[in-house]
């Protein structure tokens, strides 16, 4: 399977930048994941904290994303506000969502719309996420980190060898972990 890099550190998951990377920096959040959300994401999307982002890849530039994410392998988002599966974890590629939120509510009518706009989804070898700070909080596989800016992300393909009992438990694809349709209607 592939292994994600964000700078020197590697991922497994992913790493977030933006709302998701202040939630896990918060005290609260591992024992209260969904009150933490509940709490803080209203607050930081309508008064747009932290330090703006610009988002490059090739030639392509997102300028002020509230919210990035990498992944390692593209999700199949079919949903934008739902962490989505993974079909595969040996493409070779990234998976970059950057979201905008103009206000809490608009973001919520988009999500439940399905209307894409403020939501850039990118499947990419590397990104770059810039910041004009020394350093960016982010969350690394749900961790609380502090990465130094810039922060390159990138893919080693097929880095880690993965053994599985052929007729173990997980075969099917993951489903969504619970407490997703609370966080999309506060959103």
């Amino acid at each position: 399977m592939d292994l994600g890099y964000a700078g020197e550190r590697a991922f497994v998951n992913n790493v977030s930048f933006g709302a998701y990377a202040t939630l896990v920096q918060d005290p609260a959040y591992r024992d209260d994941k969904l009150g933490t959300a509940v709490r803080i994401l209203p607050e930081f999307l309508a008064r747009h904290e932290g330090p703006e982002l610009v988002v490059r890849t090739g030639l392509l530039t997102v300028g002020g994303p509230d919210a990035v994410l990498v992944s390692n392998d593209p999700y199949q988002v079919d949903d934008p506000a739902g962490p989505g599966r993974r079909a595969h974890l040996d493409s070779g590629l990234l998976r970059v969502l950057a979201v905008r939120a103009e206000t809490p509510a608009e973001t919520a009518t988009r999500l439940r719309s399905g209307q894409p706009h403020g939501l850039t989804r990118l499947a990419t070898p590397d990104v770059v996420v810039y910041a004009a700070v020394p350093a960016l909080p982010a969350g690394l596989d749900g961790e609380a980190v502090s990465l130094p800016t810039p922060v390159r992300c990138r893919i080693s393909p097929r880095a880690l060898r993965v053994w599985v009992p052929r007729h173990g438990r997980g075969a099917g694809p993951a489903g969504r972990p619970p407490g997703w349709a609370a966080i999309r209607r506060v959103v």
